[in-house]
């Protein structure tokens, strides 16, 4: 039951982390995509901290908290770093 919450609230949180600062820096599919990864690591390691098994364990609302945060600074982190990449392509003059 866990990972599932955790998929869907990784895209949950790619997405909306797109609506804010870094909503131009990655497509809607990527940070929806950046957003499952980081949420099903992140919520790893909060069951793996209270030693609890992610397949068998019940909906645990620390991991699910713990996968929404991780998500986010996935998506975050990802999205500025290749965030400057596509302002240094700009054209002289522009």
């Amino acid at each position: 039951m866990n990972v599932v919450a955790w998929i869907v609230l990784g895209a949950l949180a790619g997405y909306l982390v797109g609506i804010g600062p870094w909503g131009e820096a990655s497509t809607g599919v990527e940070r929806i995509v950046l957003g499952v990864v980081g949420a099903i690591v992140g919520g790893y390691l909060m069951l793996a901290v209270q030693g609890g098994d992610p397949l068998v364990a019940a909906l645990n609302l620390e991991a699910a908290a713990g996968a929404v945060i991780f998500a986010t600074i996935t998506v975050g982190i990802v999205a500025t770093v290749t965030s400057g990449d596509r302002t240094s392509r700009r054209t002289p003059g522009a």
